[in-house]
This record gives C-alpha cells, sequence and structure tokens, in this order.
C-alpha cells in the first residue's frame, strides 16, 4: 500500500473527498500514532456514517488515555454502526465512570449494538454493581447472542456474584454460551464452580469441553483432591480425560 506524508493524510481528512478520506482515515488508524487523534475528533461530524465509522475505529488502534466528549456523543448517533463502534471505543478507553453512558444501549433495537454494548462493559474494570447485575440478567436473554456476550463480560469482569449464574449457564441449550460460561468461571477462579466444570468435561460441545478442561487446569492443585474423587467415579473417556487433567495438574505425581 502506498504510504503518504502526515500532510498529505491531514490535507485529505480536510478534504470533501469521501474515498480519499476514508483512505487517510484507514492508513492513519494503521499508524497508531496519537498525534493524530485531534485531526480525527474533528471529523467525528462527518455526514458520512461509513466516515464517522471509521474515524472511530482509527481512535480506538492510537489508544487515548479516555473517550472524548465528541466519542461519547456517537453512543447515539442514528447509526447502529456507528453506535456500536463508538461503544466499543469507549469500553476499550474509558473507566467506570463512563460505564452509564453505555447502559442505554443495553436496550438498543439494534441487535449487533446491544452486543458491542455488552462486550464494552466487560471490558471497563467494576462498571458497578447495577451495571454487573443487568449483564447477569442477560444471562437469561431469548437471543442466544445476548447470552454469549454477557457470559463473556461477567468472566472479564471477574464479578464474584456471577458464578451461580454462570455455573446455571453450563446447562445453556447454546454450546457457545456453555463454553463461555465455563471459560468465564475459569476467570473467576472460584472454587464453588469446580463440579459443575468437571460435569462440563462430558459435554456433547467439543468447544464446552475445551474451555472447562482449560478452567479446571487453571485452578492448579488445590483441586486435585476432587479430581481424585471424581476419576474414581467415572469410567471411560471422562475417565480418560480427567486422568490426563490431573496429571497436568500434579506434574505426574500419582495420587
Amino acid at each position: 500500500m502506498e504510504s503518504h506524508s502526515r500532510q498529505d493524510l491531514l490535507d485529505a481528512l480536510k478534504g470533501t473527498e469521501a474515498a480519499r478520506k476514508e483512505t487517510a482515515i484507514r492508513e492513519i488508524g494503521g499508524l497508531e500514532d496519537p498525534a493524530f487523534l485531534p485531526d480525527l475528533l474533528e471529523v467525528l461530524n462527518d455526514p458520512s456514517e461509513k466516515i464517522r465509522w471509521r474515524v472511530l475505529q482509527a481512535i480506538g488502534n492510537l489508544d487515548p488515555p479516555r473517550p472524548d466528549d465528541r466519542v461519547l456523543d456517537l453512543l447515539h448517533d442514528p447509526s447502529p454502526l456507528v453506535r456500536s463502534e463508538a461503544a466499543r471505543v469507549v469500553g476499550l478507553t474509558g473507566g467506570r465512570e463512563h460505564a452509564p453512558a453505555i447502559s442505554p444501549l443495553l436496550e438498543d433495537q439494534d441487535l449487533q449494538v446491544r452486543c458491542r454494548a455488552i462486550e464494552a462493559l466487560g471490558e471497563i474494570e467494576e462498571p458497578g454493581g447495577d451495571l454487573l447485575e443487568r449483564l447477569i440478567c442477560l444471562l437469561r436473554d431469548p437471543d442466544s447472542r445476548i447470552r454469549m456476550h454477557a457470559a463473556l463480560a461477567l468472566g472479564k469482569c471477574r464479578h464474584a456474584a456471577a458464578c451461580a449464574h454462570l455455573v446455571e449457564s453450563l446447562q445453556d441449550p447454546n454450546h457457545n454460551v456453555r463454553g463461555l460460561a465455563a471459560w468465564s468461571l475459569g476467570n473467576l477462579g472460584d472454587e464453588r464452580a469446580v463440579a459443575a466444570l468437571i460435569e462440563a468435561l462430558e459435554d456433547d460441545g467439543e468447544s464446552v469441553r475445551i474451555y472447562a478442561y482449560q478452567a479446571l487446569d487453571a485452578f492448579g492443585g488445590k483441586i486435585l483432591p476432587a479430581l481424585a474423587k471424581a476419576r474414581a467415579a467415572r469410567e471411560g473417556p471422562a475417565r480418560t480425560l480427567l486422568d490426563r487433567l490431573f496429571e497436568d495438574i500434579s506434574g505426574g505425581e500419582k495420587d
């Protein structure tokens, strides 16, 4: 791809030719140079939703220290494409104080926007008790994609109160939800989930079994007694998998 000088890129940003402007925005995003941030922010009011979307993508690549008010304003943009990208950027660059700005998007009419809002809250450390409780409620949403994002976000937030609810999600009818619930339980590190994760090793979904195995492995030696008990009660493939997990954690020591 042809590279352009800084001045060429700035001229393209200020110009009226949409294709040239979009090319410049993409190139700036690839450079990951924070010095371009003020210039990109000036283009956030562009009438083209595609340009606004591209600008938000580039801003996310620049890793700004906090979301600018102009980025926050785009959480209310008429375009679902722009709203969803604005949520992503705020999640990546914002703190707990910005979580309430994302909250209304949990009720957005557009599914992708709702998913991105959940994903954004998962990126914010401790988004707040009320929002965490809303994420827990979304584990029972009719749409499996919402449940998937909620399960993942709760694991990233390390919300201890979510443990019992994520254990319930190991019985979700969708294997992707079950798998992400297993991953999140491993990330939480709450030993109350160990028995349910051992049961998940026999799940019909291969990805669920993999995530459950990885989650249990992350607990380390403290779960060896529980694994030994589970091994004694099983035969066949389940016993073989438990044997391997026990060996991985114990370093090959015999129980």
